[in-house]
């Protein structure tokens, strides 16, 4: 996450220090108030991502000034700090529009991750209201205007123009498919047919005469010749979808295929030729197939020619607000009906929604929505209850730090969380630390400095 701008509101010194102190550490900018009149001009002059605000301030009430807060920006979370909590106090503080309410002692961890998120659904509801054009957000028939998807635009651009092999790996409903057929469209090959084969559909014993065809009497049922899909994709694209679901021995006879773009069909002696572009993809990690004994090492190189890696929809959320768009207007014009939009409520549950299924979770909850109801507008009656109910994993640790609080020696030290973070971001990149510092969001040079410092450089 880029650096962001806190207001920290707090009249007590010996409070304020130790979280500005922490705050500036984990990357964020923190500008500090003492009195409820320096708010409002703060507010104008940085117009911060988040405020921490204490109730107790020298003069005005925390509430009185919660309210201001919410009633001049309401899309600025507040999160809410108190030395003297009660039940009373939370419950009116949530229904004026706080984020969350935390007492003092402060578990740092916990402010951490309740202030991560709140910043996050501030930044993705400022992008939701400053929709760009579709012009500037679509790529084909793909849309995402999030880091990570402009770079798969780039690699998508420069590899169509090539007749290298491409390999995508993402989880299910990211979009492969689409992604292969962007690269399919964009390369000279547009014109020729594009066949997709889903390997993880077709009985492994069938797969080879999908994919290469079969001689009449070539096995029970084969009562004619059959053209398989490598001849059917002749000067075209053949995308085979969950690659790594097809057995070793046609791993095989599939890598002499892309080495000289010859093969036999099933059942006979004949060599036959076609001219095709290969496109893999799997929502399984390659590495780890291979590891296994499950993928060939030398088939997982010969295809990992220009890999093109898919994040998860949860870590590309700053697209979630165009897709639910165009998702809506698709549906509403497909079934006749008017919706122009989403309440803020509404919006706001689809942006914490984790979205396990990623996009075609997306698109299938958004086509339920249309069928079952009537606009204009989406409100939280219209979700389904996993994502109205759903809550971020911050609550649940919210509600075990208060009921544990007595038990600070389970409480790790911020040093171990970071380095504990920056080693799973290694590992996770098999020692690639400019990858790991990209899954980070810190500079690579950071990264590498801390892995010196706490030896996790050693084992690469």
């Amino acid at each position: 996450m880029r650096s962001s701008t806190v207001l920290l509101v707090e009249d007590e010194e010996r409070a304020l220090n130790p979280i500005a102190k922490c705050l500036r550490h984990t990357r964020y900018r923190v500008v500090t108030c003492g009195t409820a009149a320096e708010v409002m001009p703060a507010l104008v002059r940085h117009r911060p991502s988040a405020v921490l605000l204490d109730l107790k301030l020298p003069d005005k009430d925390g509430i009185t000034v919660l309210k201001e807060i919410k009633q001049a920006y309401e899309t600025i979370p507040v999160i809410v700090i108190t030395g003297v909590g009660t039940v009373g106090h939370a419950v009116e503080c949530l229904q004026s529009g706080a984020y969350d309410f935390l007492e003092k002692p402060l578990d740092f961890t916990h402010l951490q991750n309740t202030l991560h998120n709140a910043v996050v659904l501030h930044e993705l509801q400022e992008q939701a209201d400053r929709r760009p054009s579709p012009e500037s957000y679509t790529f084909d028939d793909i849309i995402g205007i999030s880091p990570p998807m402009q770079s798969v635009y780039r690699i998508v651009s420069n590899v169509a123009r090539t007749d290298a092999t491409v390999f995508i790996t993402g989880e299910s409903g990211t979009g492969k498919e689409l992604v292969a057929r962007a690269v399919h469209s964009r390369s000279k090959r547009s014109g020729g047919p594009f066949i997709a084969v889903n390997c993880a559909a077709i009985p492994r014993d069938l797969l080879e005469s999908e994919l290469f065809g079969h001689e009449k009497g070539a096995f029970t049922g084969a009562i004619s010749q059959h053209r398989g899909c490598c001849e059917a994709a002749n000067g075209g694209t053949l995308f085979l979808d969950e690659i790594c679901d097809m057995s070793t021995d046609l791993q095989v006879k599939l890598l002499r295929f892309l080495q000289d773009r010859t093969f036999q069909r099933v059942g006979g002696t004949e060599t036959h030729t076609a001219d095709v572009r290969l496109i893999a993809a799997t929502n399984r990690n390659p590495v780890k197939e291979v590891q296994q004994g499950n993928f060939r090492e030398d088939f997982y190189y010969r295809l990992m020619v220009v890999p093109i890696e898919l994040q998860p929809l949860r870590q590309r959320a700053g697209d979630l607000p165009l897709l639910a768009t165009h998702f809506l207007e698709k549906f509403a014009a497909q079934n006749n009906k008017v919706f122009t939009g989403f309440s803020q409520e509404a919006m706001n549950a689809i942006l914490k929604y984790p979205w396990s299924g990623n996009v075609r979770e997306l698109q299938n909850v958004l086509e339920r929505v249309v069928i079952l109801h009537d606009g204009p507008t989406v409100t939280m009656s219209h979700l389904s209850p996993e994502i109205v109910q759903w809550k971020p994993q911050t609550d649940s640790i919210s509600a075990q730090s208060k009921n544990t609080a007595t038990e600070k020696e389970n409480i790790l030290p911020l040093s171990e969380i970071v380095k504990g973070a920056i080693r799973e971001a290694i590992e996770s990149s098999n020692g690639d630390i400019p990858l790991a510092a990209k899954k980070l969001d810190l500079p690579e040079e950071t990264v590498r400095e801390k892995a010196e410092e706490y030896g996790l450089n050693r084992a690469w």
